[in-house]
């Protein structure tokens, strides 16, 4: 039960350490707020999926 538990959470940070990641360190030049967007879009439907499928 806490792989369903953590699994979600590691993903979200997964993507939040990766778009830091990419604007910081690999100097990318994209916009970081279009960058959190994407993230919180991603974040906001895995956990809609994740509540719909194991509550």
């Amino acid at each position: 039960m806490y792989v369903f538990t953590f699994l979600p959470a590691l993903v979200i940070l997964g993507f939040l350490t990766f778009t830091l990641y990419k604007h910081f360190v690999k100097k990318n030049k994209q916009d970081l707020k279009a960058s959190f967007l994407v993230v919180l879009g991603f974040s906001v439907v895995w956990c809609g999926l994740y509540y719909l499928v194991f509550s």
